[in-house]
């Protein structure tokens, strides 16, 4: 069953580019490729991590801005499958890991790996 994963990641340009994120392996990958579809049509990182619903609410009147908690707009089980390539990631690769801590010691456990998703986001779109 491995072998059918791995050929049909080597098959997909998107998921192989999605491999070499920390913390996602082939089946995850083949997973988030096709749930988001062709990388290329997000203009940008920000609208591919809105798009998941790793970006911060956002409510404004007049001059006063309000961010709030994250938006979970999008599919759940792409954003959960993110969140744990997050929380592998930390583990693996030493600059998340930095930032993860970073975060933690600010804001908590939660909202750092949220933090480490949206930066895996940023950097696979």
């Amino acid at each position: 069953m491995q072998t059918y994963i791995v050929l049909a990641v080597m098959s997909d340009k998107n998921a192989q580019l999605l491999d070499t994120l920390p913390g996602v392996a082939p089946y995850t990958a083949l997973f988030l490729s096709s749930e988001l579809g062709d990388i290329n049509r997000f203009p940008d990182s920000k609208h591919a991590a809105a798009y998941v619903g790793l970006v911060p609410s956002l409510h404004q009147s007049g001059d006063e801005v309000y961010t709030g908690h994250i938006t979970r707009s999008g599919n759940k089980w792409l954003r959960r499958n993110i969140i744990e390539c997050a929380r592998i990631a930390i583990m693996k690769d030493e600059h998340l890991r930095e930032y993860y801590v970073k975060i933690k010691r600010k804001k908590g456990d939660r909202k750092a790996i949220i933090a480490v998703a949206r930066k895996l986001t940023h950097t696979g779109c």
